[in-house]
């Protein structure tokens, strides 16, 4: 097969072969053929530097080879400012200095290794890593940022890899993002089998009430990662709060102790007590400046080191009877909203706590016990269930009924025999749940959709456990599930936006190269075509109708070349006004050209446009697999090579790609 060029005739195709760092500016250097006038190289500039990307160019280094060296050595040949400041580099050029160099040792060997094994592969590589921002004073507050680096190598044929080109993408906000949420559903979750543990502990249902007590302020302070929790009740008087058991953890004490008997008079903090009587919870980030919290300033908090605070009333009977108190020494701390929930929540176990001491196991506590229980199962804002181990709801609180479509749990209960026929769109799935439930006794994360009352189909995500009872019979499953539709949905719509070009709708040039491949791979036995479709004199038409009409005219043409093809058909929009078309199991070269004349045809009738009508035509390039090449970058090769015989002789028309097709030899070895 010759080789080819992408010049015009005229020109030299050799202005490639000594490309120096000065000369990437050069407007005397061609892109694809074509001569860069002094205005697109200005504009091409400024989109380098202003672009929010990191990009750069790594060059083998001479040197590196010179000194014989086992590893070869690259230096920076150009970069943007936005790869200086992602990597902290805005303090000195660092144009035609060595990797090694510029960057820190770690990052430096991050990079250098993928580079390696992206010139070894000849293939482009993308990865992730951290940079830690070196104007961190300390380490507590040290900034770390996130990047997605992708090195993209500098093919010339057969020819040794010399240049590699990078960019980098800054993605410290999305994985906060992702970091925050995980961490607040974990925290969630903790705080939920916290308070499930609690509401089972012995302690609290034998009406030991200082074993309770303790067991309270031991597993807030833990969970909500305080150094100081105690429980302090009104004197018979109501003139001061006593504390009737605090524990705290410190330095010299990491496994923590419980103490008891400081008292607060109710005179000498009137904000404070005056805020309790109305509000559900206390968040106090800084101790010395809220207003409902200033009074203790200069006094009890003072020796103690606490400068936030997280305090709930105690209730009992409707009225205020003490305080649960959450002390966190050191540094500031803003409270979440479910950290101030939970705080309630452990103040209304104290509550159940003082009720069961009080009433010492009388039916009245019990009530009132089932009571609180049943306040918490009812409002939780995740759905909860227990199902006997043939799928039958014994019980389904109102969130969960909401989640299946149901009006209420016990329309649930009635209507759902077998969760796993009725509810699961998957019944095998409900299997794998029961039997990884029975050989590890839990699951978290299971995701599974349900097939609501309505028939609407939702995603689910439930975390649940094996109940036996005391001689280890199977009880049934009790659980927790959530609605994740919308975070699927999110996540859908993320993957499509990576693999589809936003203008068109169509798959982008990198999917429809690893749907090259796999087809490949697929159908190595049967003949499949590759099409490459270019639109005759687009940039006339940008020109004289601007880009929004031509940004029109590419999604018509989209819709006409996505109905010309068939149902297994993969159309994609390789840039700017070309497309690429594959067609797998065509049997004979013929399918190919009836489906190449059918796109000439739909292209007969003019487009409308934003209000014009616009008559364009286009050219096709056409190579078969195997007799044309049986690797994804040779079709397309040779079918850019059949594109550019097109247009060399008129356009509007399509062409098989033949090795004796005319091209001349120094324009077929460059034109991809």
């Amino acid at each position: 097969m010759g080789e080819t060029s992408n010049t015009w005739p005229g020109e030299d195709p050799g202005v490639y072969d000594s490309l120096a760092r000065n000369d990437l500016w050069n407007p005397q250097v061609l892109y694809r053929g074509r001569p860069m006038q002094e205005r697109g190289r200005a504009m091409l500039r400024t989109l380098f530097e202003s672009v929010s990307d990191g990009l750069f160019i790594l060059e083998r280094s001479p040197e590196g080879e010179s000194q014989g060296t086992s590893q070869p050595r690259y230096r920076f040949l150009v970069c943007n400012p936005a790869f200086q400041r992602m990597f902290f580099l805005l303090s000195r050029p660092i144009d035609g200095e060595d990797l090694l160099s510029c960057l820190s040792a770690s990052t430096a060997s991050q990079i250098q290794l993928h580079t390696q094994h992206c010139v070894k592969h000849r293939r482009r590589v993308s990865f992730e890593m951290s940079l830690v921002d070196p104007a961190s004073v300390t380490p507590d507050q040290e900034q770390t940022h996130v990047l997605i680096v992708t090195l993209s190598p500098v093919l010339e044929g057969e020819k040794p890899i010399r240049q590699i080109v990078g960019s980098c993408q800054d993605i410290t906000e999305r994985k906060q993002v992702e970091w925050t949420l995980q961490r607040s559903q974990e925290r969630l979750l903790e705080q939920n089998r916290a308070l499930m543990a609690l509401t089972r502990h012995k302690a609290l249902n034998q009406g030991d009430l200082q074993a309770a007590l303790r067991e309270i302020c031991t597993t807030a302070a833990h969970t909500l990662r305080v150094e100081r929790v105690g429980v302090w009740l009104y004197t018979p008087e109501r003139l001061s709060i006593r504390c009737v058991n605090q524990f705290e953890i410190s330095q010299d004490n990491p496994e923590g102790s419980h103490t008891q008997g400081e008292e607060i008079w109710a005179r000498d903090y009137p904000r404070y007590f005056q805020a309790l009587e109305q509000e559900r919870t206390i968040a106090a980030d800084q101790v010395a400046t809220d207003p409902r919290t200033i009074e203790f300033r200069n006094s009890y908090l003072t020796g103690i080191g606490v400068v936030s605070m997280l305090d709930a009333p105690i209730h009992l009977e409707g009225q205020m009877v003490g305080i649960l108190c959450h002390g966190h020494v050191g540094f500031p701390r803003h409270w979440t909203l479910e950290e101030q929930n939970f705080a309630g929540s452990l103040a209304d176990l104290v509550s159940l706590a003082l009720e069961i001491s009080e009433r010492r196991q009388t039916e009245e506590a019990l009530r009132r016990a089932e009571e609180r229980y049943r306040n918490f199962f009812e409002n939780a804002v995740e759905g909860i269930f227990f199902t006997d181990a043939a799928g039958r709801y014994l019980s389904a609180n109102p969130m969960l009924a909401q989640i299946c479509g149901y009006d209420s749990p016990e329309e649930l209960m009635q209507e759902v025999n077998n969760v796993g026929t009725q509810l699961y769109v998957d019944p095998s799935q409900r299997e794998e749940f029961v039997r990884l439930l029975h050989e590890q006794g839990s699951v978290r994360g299971f995701e599974y959709q349900v097939r609501r009352r309505d028939g609407s189909i939702i995603w689910v995500r439930e975390n649940a456990r094996l109940v036996k009872d005391c001689e280890g019979n199977v009880l049934g499953y009790e659980g927790i599930s959530e609605d994740i539709t919308a975070q699927k949905q999110n996540l859908a719509h993320i993957e499509f936006r990576a693999h589809h070009d936003t203008l068109t709708g169509l798959v982008n040039r990198e999917y429809f190269g690893d749907q090259l491949q796999q087809a490949l791979k697929q159908y190595r036995n049967e003949m499949l075509a590759l099409l490459f479709v270019d639109l005759d004199c687009f940039k006339d038409i940008n020109d004289t109708f601007g880009h929004e009409v031509g940004d029109a005219l590419l999604r018509g043409v989209a819709q006409r070349l996505t109905e010309c093809v068939r149902s297994g058909d993969i159309v994609a929009r390789w840039g700017g006004d070309e497309f690429t078309l594959l067609l797998p199991q065509i049997g004979n070269p013929v399918v190919a050209m009836r489906l190449a004349q059918r796109i000439l045809d739909a292209f007969q009738s003019p487009f409308s446009c934003q209000s014009h009508t616009i008559a364009v035509t286009c050219s096709i390039g056409m190579a078969l697999y195997p007799q044309d090449g049986v690797e994804a970058r040779t079709l397309l090769h040779h079918a850019d090579l059949a594109l550019y015989q097109v247009k060399e002789n008129g356009r509007n028309g399509f062409q098989l790609y033949s090795s004796n097709n005319g091209i001349p030899a120094a324009v077929r070895n460059t034109i991809l």
